[in-house]
Order: C-alpha cells, then sequence, then structure tokens
C-alpha cells in the first residue's frame, strides 16, 4: 500500500509529538524550573552524583547558582555552600533563606546525591532522576512559589549531601554550631524524597512518611489546598520515617516528615539505572508544587497553629 507524502508528514508529526508528551508537559510556564533542575541533576556529566565524587561537588556548585538565580540567600555565612567533613572527605550541603514576616522557620529539605556509577552494560550511571533529583526540583519549586509570595514565616531550603551513605549530610547540619540558632527557630521541617511519578493513591498526591510520629499529617489535611492529598504513611512497617534526612531534625524536637510518591511496593527504577529523565511525570510533578507551597502558605497564615512530636 502506498501512502501520501501528505500523509506520511502527518503521522512522523504525530509520533514525535506522542514521543514527547512529557517533555512538553515539562515546557509548561509553571514547570520549566522543574524541568530543567531535573535534566540537569539527572545527566550523565554528574556520573551519579556520588558523595565524594566530582560530580557531586560539581552538583553542589550547581544549586548555589540555582539557589541565587531563584532568589535565595546564604542561610549561614556569605556562601549557599555549607561545607563537612566525613571520612577525610570534604562534602558540601546547600542552604538558602527566604525570610518572611516572622523569624519563626518552616524548612524544606531533600537530598541531591546518588549512588554513581560503575562500568557494567552500556548504559553505566546510575542518573538518580527520581531519587532524588525530583525531590531537589520540587523543593526548588517550592522556594520559587514563595519568592513569589511573600512567606508570613522565614523558609530554610536544605540541599542534603551524602544521604545514600547514611544521611551524613543532614545530621552534620543539624550538628553544626552556625545552625543552632535556625533550629531553635524551626517549626517544622518537610522532607522530599521521591516525587517525581504518580504516587498509588492517584495524582496531586504524597504520602507522608511515620504518620504516627506527629500531628502534622492531621494539619494538613485541615489546611490543604487546591485537590492536594497527603495520605497516611502506607509502608508503616518498613520504618521508612527513620530511613530519611527528616529523623535528624526529628531527634532535634522537631516536627518532621519526608513526602514521596514512590509506589514501594511496584516501583522498578529505585537504585536502578532506569531511573532516568523520562520516568519523570512533570505535570503532576508541577500540580503538586504548586498545591503543597499553597498548603503550606495557608498553615502559616492559621493563628494559633501547633506542630506536635506524638
Amino acid at each position: 500500500m502506498k501512502y501520501s507524502q501528505s500523509f506520511l508528514a502527518a503521522l512522523f508529526s504525530l509520533l514525535l509529538l506522542s514521543g514527547c508528551v512529557k517533555a512538553q508537559d515539562a515546557k509548561t510556564a509553571g514547570s520549566k524550573l522543574l524541568y530543567s533542575v531535573v535534566k540537569e541533576l539527572s545527566d550523565d556529566r554528574y556520573k551519579g552524583r556520588k558523595s565524594g565524587t566530582p560530580g557531586n561537588e560539581a552538583a553542589a556548585n550547581y544549586l548555589a547558582k540555582v539557589f541565587k538565580e531563584v532568589g535565595l540567600q546564604p542561610a549561614v555565612g556569605q556562601s549557599f555552600l555549607v561545607p563537612f567533613e566525613k571520612q577525610g572527605m570534604k562534602l558540601y550541603n546547600v542552604c538558602g533563606i527566604i525570610k518572611g514576616k516572622t523569624d519563626a522557620i518552616y524548612a524544606i529539605g531533600a537530598h541531591f546525591d546518588h549512588i554513581g556509577f560503575d562500568q557494567n552494560g552500556p548504559d553505566t550511571v546510575y542518573n538518580g532522576a527520581d531519587d532524588n533529583a525530583s525531590g531537589v526540583a520540587a523543593m526548588i519549586g517550592i522556594a520559587a512559589y514563595f519568592k513569589q509570595h511573600p512567606p508570613e514565616k522565614t523558609i530554610l531550603i536544605m540541599a542534603f549531601n551524602a544521604e545514600e551513605q547514611g544521611l551524613w549530610g543532614s545530621e552534620a547540619l543539624v550538628a553544626q554550631p552556625e545552625m543552632q540558632a535556625l533550629l531553635q527557630k524551626m517549626q517544622v521541617m518537610f522532607n522530599m524524597e521521591m516525587v517525581g511519578t504518580v504516587a498509588a493513591s492517584g495524582r496531586n498526591s504524597m504520602f507522608l512518611t511515620g504518620d504516627d510520629q506527629s500531628n502534622l499529617y492531621d494539619l494538613l489535611q485541615a489546611n490543604a489546598k487546591d485537590g492536594l492529598k497527603i495520605v497516611s504513611d502506607p509502608y508503616l512497617s518498613q520504618g521508612l520515617f527513620f530511613r530519611s534526612d527528616n529523623v535528624g531534625f526529628y531527634r532535634k524536637g522537631i516536627v518532621a516528615h519526608s513526602f514521596s510518591t514512590c509506589d514501594m511496593e511496584n516501583t522498578n527504577h529505585y537504585h536502578q539505572k532506569n531511573d532516568e529523565l523520562g520516568i519523570i511525570d512533570f505535570a503532576n510533578l508541577d500540580q503538586m508544587v504548586q498545591s503543597f507551597s499553597a498548603t503550606i502558605a495557608a498553615m502559616m497564615r492559621q493563628p494559633g497553629l501547633q506542630f506536635k512530636n506524638k
């Protein structure tokens, strides 16, 4: 059967369009920043961002640049880069701040490191697009929201290093003397961990780890905006609450939880080489960032809101 040139051209255009749906989703006005951050951090140039490697340090420097472009100020000292040492390595967390109408702090965190690369197969790099470039992008997206919508409370933005090695970066940060004044003012900490796919509970939805540890789940339910759905921890028996960067803040007496969309029972990309840009649903990510930011803003405006560890 022969086809006209016009038919073939139309078919080719359709195939191109269908193959680029996620990329087009990412080019909408609300998600360009999210797309650029995930795309950059998951690029092969960073060699999987393993702590102690040149790729990891390059990722820290890239984030410092993005923090400045978004309009953050350094949280401590004169630099966004907050150094610490572990096992003979000099590593960097990346921290910025948005001053609010009060000094009380709402903190947003996400780890930016991943597990590196190997020499097995044609694809050698563990790019970590979902784990955790997506969480870093969400964190930066929340920061951008509050630059456009001046917050009631001060916003502290923290990109943690060496989570994969055993929560080194967040543990170092909560122990650093220059952070103590900020920790004393911190009311709550939201840690973004693998939020690039659609949750088992549906679109514009995340689960909160360890909902039995504080009253944060109830407060989020009461203040949820724009269709945001926060669900209780479906993997409570796995102890995810104690396995991510929120736990160091919890041990300081701060209400701190991780938020994720990862379907732990069915995911096939966790610490695998297929964790690449193409698995990220940017339309859903953007919707969650906007609705979660609006929810956080509503909580800030609620008089007498009390966060309590149980």
